[in-house]
């Protein structure tokens, strides 16, 4: 299963009528370029612990950095790396 086939049942398994229309999930474009992925997981039935910021760059298009900070997981990446980015989120969400 892709890391997106797996973030949509990630996303249908919290979808409550409420999360997702305040925190949800955010998928946006960058402007150098990239993308910026960003989930508040803190009202969820799971943890993402937190941890500092963790910028991988391996050229100028391909690059990943993820940020986890009081329950909001955000990232960024380059304009390839968005499933990367999306693997990254999903091997971080640990469900209570």
């Amino acid at each position: 299963m892709s890391s997106l086939e797996q973030l949509q049942n990630w996303y249908l398994d919290n979808f409550d009528g409420d999360w997702e229309h305040g925190s949800g999930v955010s998928i946006k474009t960058l402007d150098n370029p990239g993308w910026l992925f960003e989930v508040n997981a803190s009202d969820l039935h799971v943890t993402v612990e937190d941890r500092a910021c963790n910028l991988i760059e391996r050229s100028e298009n391909d690059w990943i950095g993820v940020k986890i900070e009081n329950g909001w997981f955000i990232g960024a990446c380059g304009p390839r790396n968005l499933e990367e980015l999306i693997h990254v989120f999903l091997k971080h969400v640990r469900f209570c």
